[in-house]
């Protein structure tokens, strides 16, 4: 007997290409194996996509080097299994005013996010519910970048690259078996991490700062792996709760402290529960830590050299 087979597949595609102004692209699918490509060079572009299914896939260029666009906005809204989407920014020559602005949210399993922002300011708001998802964002050539990163559920990952002054990721990464992977080395400073990791098994390694680094995280479960390194004039505060967790921080440099910090009001490292172990090494002279351990079976120690 022959099983007769329908399918339906529906595809809306939008492109817009042109060197004038004020460019917007809207691309809507439903159904599976669904591709949107949009490319945009002016200024002031939007983009808009939303896809619905399972292996979807899109495709956003917006800007031009060396020539001073602004403003340019990408939103891609997926919902399904084994989605895609590769985000590649650019306005106007290092140190613009400009803007770059990109949001995508992903619901579903195995999804990819993989962004560049480069010659202008960006802001990213990156959020996926579901396992096995990975995020790959890379922010540099200019100053007064953000991330805002939301992963929840298992196997998930993140790699997270920041190469400019003024960068700011604030992290939330819930469930288990996840990896965050940080790196802030502009060659100027003040650069920030804020990361709230809950769950069991979770990796988070993270490298901060030419020099005036701060890093807030807070760690909530079990058996979790935090790994920091900052540089010179930088601030931690790390707060852990739950059993068998690693923390290790290393500050190079003069007059960096893990100590009290505002408005996280982390009193330097604080660890609750059983089994834990703290490894803080200052390297240099000038510096100052704190730590608090509580529960049983737990080692802390603090290096200063």
């Amino acid at each position: 007997m022959k099983k007769l087979t329908t399918l339906l597949f529906v595809f809306v595609f939008a492109s817009s290409m042109a060197f004038a102004q004020n460019n917007s692209a809207t691309s809507t699918s439903n159904g599976s194996h669904n591709s949107s490509t949009i490319e945009q060079v002016g200024s002031s572009n939007t983009a808009d996509v939303m896809q619905s299914g399972n292996s979807n896939d899109v495709m956003i260029d917006q800007g031009i080097q060396g020539i001073a666009t602004n403003n340019d906005v990408a939103e891609v809204n997926q919902a399904g299994d084994g989605n895609s989407v590769e985000l590649d920014s650019r306005d106007g020559w290092a140190g613009s005013s400009n803007s770059v602005n990109y949001d995508v949210d992903q619901n579903g399993n195995y999804n990819s996010v993989d962004a560049v922002a480069f010659n202008a300011p960006a802001t990213a708001e990156v959020e996926q519910n579901g396992k096995g998802n990975s995020a790959n964002l890379m922010q540099t050539i200019s100053g007064n970048m953000s991330v805002n990163l939301t992963q929840s559920g298992a196997n998930n990952s993140a790699d997270i690259y920041q190469e400019t002054d003024n960068a700011v990721l604030e992290a939330t990464v819930s469930g288990s078996n996840n990896s965050l992977v940080t790196d802030q080395t502009g060659s100027g400073a003040w650069q920030k991490l804020v990361a709230h990791i809950s769950g069991s098994g979770n990796a988070v390694t993270g490298e901060l700062g030419g020099h005036n680094a701060d890093n807030f995280t807070k760690v909530n479960g079990d058996g979790n792996d935090v790994d920091f390194y900052q540089n010179e004039s930088s601030n931690a505060g790390i707060s852990v709760s739950g059993d068998y967790n690693d923390i290790d921080l290393m500050q190079n440099g003069t007059h960096n402290s893990v100590a009290a910090t505002n408005p996280w009001n982390y009193d330097g490292i604080d660890v609750a529960g059983s089994g834990n172990t703290v490894g803080v090494t200052q390297n240099s002279n000038y510096n100052t830590a704190t730590a608090t351990v509580s529960g049983s079976g737990n080692t802390a120690s603090i290096t200063q050299n």
